[in-house]
């Protein structure tokens, strides 16, 4: 109700939840992305994980610079990511069973499309408001 009368959102709670819904997105991740024969990275399961994250990346961004504006496009993305890969049917890519620096290497490649996941909304969100201070339009 405060939200549509145009007040801010309270920074702790949208974190707070931020924090415990990332807790459950990876908890299913894990569930898809770990199994006996190495990883399955199939093309939602890494989706998934990208938009993990980068909501991950973000709240720790939250702490310390005015980011949380960006968790409202993350959260909804992050939601469809997890549901697609819990409920549609596994690809064909075979299962990734190589030596850990290669898993290593598979995973922080991921986090690098995190961080312009990250890069390009931020970007998006800047030239949004570039638009409305030039065309005097304030912000509600």
């Amino acid at each position: 109700m405060r939200l549509a009368r145009g007040a801010k959102a309270d920074k702790r709670i949208l974190c707070g939840l931020g924090v415990v819904a990332v807790a459950a997105h990876s908890m299913a991740l894990g569930d898809q992305l770990l199994t006996p024969h190495g990883l399955d990275l199939d093309f939602f399961t890494a989706a998934s994980l990208i938009a993990a994250a980068v909501i991950a990346l973000t709240l720790l961004a939250c702490a310390s610079l005015p980011v949380e504006v960006l968790l409202v496009l993350l959260y909804p993305l992050g939601l469809v990511t997890v549901l697609i890969a819990q409920f549609a049917p596994s690809g064909t890519v075979p299962q990734i069973d190589e030596e850990p620096g290669i898993l290593a290497h598979i995973l922080l490649s991921i986090l690098a499309y995190g961080m312009f996941t990250i890069a390009v909304f931020q970007a998006l969100l800047l030239r949004v408001q570039n638009h409305q201070l030039k065309h005097k339009h304030p912000p509600a």
